[in-house]
C-alpha cells in the first residue's frame, strides 16, 4: 500500500529561470510516498499494518529496504490452523492427555501438545512446517469423517469446516470432489479403492462325480449310450429274424434264447469294441476322480469388478464418500457397484467378513500395500480374495480455502518429498506401524497370486457321498422297475384268470 505524506517544511524555494521568469516547484515536490504492507507473518497480529520504506522528496528511499520481501520463505511461527480425520496411514489424528501428543490444538483455551498427528500425509505437513517455519494447530474430525458440502450450502465434517473457512487446509486422502469450491494441492499419492470378495465356495460333495468330464462331454456320452442301445437293439432283432426265417417250425421258446444270444459275429465285435471304449473312459474318469477327491474342487471367482457387477452382491464401507467418484459414472458396471454400496459401522462390517455373498472396501496404496479397517483380520481372510482389478482410482491432495498463499510452496514440497522416495518410506513404514502385519501380508499375497496350495487331505464320507448317492439312486431306479414289472405279470396272470 502507498500512501502519499506532504513535509512541513519543504526544501524547495522560488528561483530565477535564465529566462528571467520565476518559476514555481512542482506541487507534489514535498510529498512522501510511504509503502505499507501486511505483516502475515508471525505467531501473532498477522493482519497488522508494517511500513515498508518511505520514497522520498530527493527520489530517493529512506531505509533502501526490500520492497518486495518474501515473507513465504520464513513464516516466523505463524500458526497454519489445519483440520485432518483418522484414515491410517494417510493420517492419524486423536485428542490426547495434554503433553503427550505432537500438536496444539486449535482452540486456544485447550492445553497444549493435547493433539496427535501422525501418518504418511501428517509427515508431509510436519516437514513442511519445519522447512518454512511455522506452527500446526489441528483439529481432529475423528475415524472417516470427511463430511459433505450441500447444494443448499450446508456443510458438515472435515471438508465442511474448510468450507466454512473455520480451517485454512485439510488433508487425510482427500480426492478431488470439490474442485470447484475449494482449492487443491498437487497429486501426493495414488489412492485405488476395491473389493475384498468371498473366495470360491468348494462345490457340493454329491456333484463330485459329474466334475471330472466337462457338460458337453456327458452330453456326447449320453448320446453314446443311445447310439450304442440302437445298434445293439437292431442286431438282437436282426438275430430273431434270422431264426424265424431259417427255423419256421421250431418252438417259440427256443427262437427267444437264439435273438437273446450273442453268438453272431457282429454283436461279438460290436460288444468288444464297446468294452475297449469303456476301459479307455474308466481309466480316464478315474484318474481324473482322484485329484478331484484329493484336492479340492470350487467353484469360479468373483475376481473382477465386472464379474462382482454381475452378481449384485453388496459391500460396504464406512463412508458414502468411497462411491462419490463413482456415484455419476457413466459405466454400467461402476453404476451397479455403486447400488449395491452400503454404509456400515466396523461390527457390522466384521460380522459380514464372515459372509459368503458380502463384500468389504478396501484401498490399495502407492508403495503396493493394503490399508483396511479394522473389521478385517486374518481370520476372515481364508475365505476371502481381492479382485484383480480396481473399481476406480484417484489421487490424494491437500485441500484449502480459495486464494490460500501456502498453496505453490505445498506443491514444491509436495513434489520434493515425491522424488526423494520419502513418501513411499513414509507410507511403508506407517503401514508397519498401524495395520496387522499378518493380515497386510495376506492380501498382498493373494493379490499377487502367491497363494499357498492345501495340502493333500484323506478322504472322508462327504468325499464318497456322490458315490453312495448314485448308487442309491441306481437301485432307487432298480426297485421301482422291478416293482412295476412284478405288477405288470401279476396283470397279465389276472387278465388270464378272466380270460
Amino acid at each position: 500500500m502507498v500512501r502519499p505524506r506532504r513535509q512541513a517544511h519543504s526544501k524547495y524555494k522560488l528561483g530565477a529561470t535564465e529566462s528571467g521568469v520565476t518559476s514555481v516547484p512542482h506541487p507534489y515536490r514535498d510529498i512522501n510516498f510511504e509503502l505499507w504492507s501486511q505483516k502475515f507473518v508471525g505467531a501473532s497480529g498477522n493482519l497488522d499494518a508494517e511500513l515498508l520504506d518511505a520514497f522520498l522528496p530527493n527520489e530517493t528511499f529512506a531505509k533502501h529496504a526490500e520492497l518486495y520481501p518474501n515473507k513465504l520463505l520464513n513464516l516466523q511461527s505463524r500458526t497454519l490452523r489445519m483440520g485432518s480425520i483418522t484414515y491410517v496411514p494417510y493420517t492419524v489424528t486423536n485428542y490426547v492427555p495434554a503433553g503427550e501428543g505432537n500438536c496444539d490444538p486449535i482452540r486456544p483455551h485447550e492445553a497444549n501438545r493435547s493433539i496427535a498427528f501422525y501418518g504418511t500425509e501428517a509427515n508431509l505437513m510436519h516437514t513442511f512446517c519445519e522447512v518454512h517455519n511455522c506452527r500446526l494447530r489441528v483439529e481432529a474430525y475423528g475415524a472417516d469423517n470427511w463430511g459433505s458440502i450441500y447444494e443448499n450450502e450446508s456443510a458438515d465434517g472435515l471438508l465442511g469446516d474448510l468450507y466454512l473457512q473455520r480451517i485454512e487446509l485439510a488433508i487425510g486422502c482427500i480426492y478431488n470432489w470439490y474442485n470447484n469450491i475449494t482449492e487443491t494441492s498437487s497429486t501426493i499419492a495414488r489412492s485405488a479403492v476395491t473389493v475384498l470378495g468371498p473366495a470360491p465356495a468348494p462345490l457340493p460333495a454329491w456333484v463330485t462325480d459329474t466334475l471330472p468330464f466337462a457338460a458337453a462331454t456327458w452330453r456326447l456320452l449320453l448320446a453314446t449310450i443311445a447310439v450304442c442301445s440302437v445298434v445293439l437293439c437292431v442286431l438282437r432283432y436282426s438275430n430273431y429274424l434270422l431264426a424265424t426265417h431259417r427255423r419256421p417250425a421250431k418252438s417259440h421258446w427256443r427262437v427267444n434264447k437264439f435273438a437273446c444270444s450273442f453268438n453272431r459275429f457282429a454283436t461279438r465285435f460290436f460288444l468288444a469294441t464297446l468294452l475297449s471304449a469303456t476301459i479307455t473312459l474308466e481309466n480316464i474318469y478315474s484318474g481324473q476322480l482322484k485329484s478331484l477327491l484329493t484336492v479340492p474342487f470350487y467353484g469360479a471367482p468373483v475376481d473382477t469388478v465386472q464379474k462382482w457387477a454381475q452378481t449384485q452382491w453388496k459391500w460396504a464401507a464406512p463412508s458414502i464418500i468411497w462411491v462419490h467418484t463413482v456415484e455419476n459414472s457413466d459405466l454400467v458396471s461402476e453404476q451397479m457397484i455403486a447400488q449395491s454400496f452400503e454404509v456400515r459401522d466396523y461390527s457390522y462390517m466384521y460380522n459380514s467378513s464372515f459372509a459368503p455373498n458380502y463384500g468389504l472396501g478396501i484401498e490399495r496404496l502407492t508403495s503396493g500395500a493394503f490399508t483396511f479397517g479394522n473389521y478385517v483380520t486374518h481370520d476372515a481372510l481364508e475365505n476371502r480374495i481381492v479382485l484383480h482389478d480396481d473399481l476406480y482410482f484417484d489421487w490424494t491432495r491437500a485441500v484449502s480455502i480459495r486464494g490460500w498463499p501456502l498453496m505453490p510452496l505445498l506443491n514444491r514440497h509436495i513434489r520434493q518429498c515425491q522424488e526423494s522416495g520419502l513418501y513411499v518410506h513414509w507410507e511403508l513404514t506407517n503401514v508397519v506401524k498401524y495395520l496387522d502385519k499378518k493380515t497386510g501380508q495376506i492380501l498382498f499375497n493373494q493379490a499377487s497370486g502367491q497363494v499357498a496350495k492345501k495340502a493333500p487331505k484323506q478322504l472322508n464320507v462327504n468325499d464318497i457321498s456322490a458315490a453312495l448317492f448314485v448308487l442309491a439312486f441306481g437301485l432307487t431306479i432298480a426297485a421301482c422297475a422291478l416293482l412295476l414289472e412284478h405288477m405288470h405279470q401279476r396283470l397279465l396272470i389276472l387278465q388270464r384268470w378272466c380270460n
